[in-house]
């Protein structure tokens, strides 16, 4: 149940919007769409392993609550990340953000 926080890329802060959630053998994705204020940069991330409705719609900052670690899940110690630029490109996450 810890707390998922939306990050910041290349410490910029994103505004990121809810998408959708979908849910798995391995408890839910939740998608957010984002976007730099500064350079109009566009974003998708998805958190995988999360609480079932832990995201919740609308939009948000980076560092404000994007959802929770699964609770109900096998290993719900973690969760995976995947972040694509606006050209659907699939980028190595550590490399561009970090929390607030």
């Amino acid at each position: 149940g810890a707390p998922i926080y939306l990050p910041t890329i290349g410490g910029d802060t994103i505004q990121w919007t809810f998408l959708s959630q979908a849910v798995t053998g391995g408890g839910a994705i939740q998608r957010y769409a984002g976007r730099n204020t500064k350079t109009q940069e566009q974003y998708f991330i998805q958190f995988h392993h999360t609480q079932f409705e832990s995201g919740k719609p609308g939009t948000r900052s980076s560092g404000e609550l994007a959802g929770q670690i699964c609770l109900s899940c096998k290993n719900n110690n973690h969760v995976h990340i995947e972040l694509e630029n606006g050209s659907s490109s699939y980028l190595e996450a550590s490399r561009y953000f970090c929390t607030q």
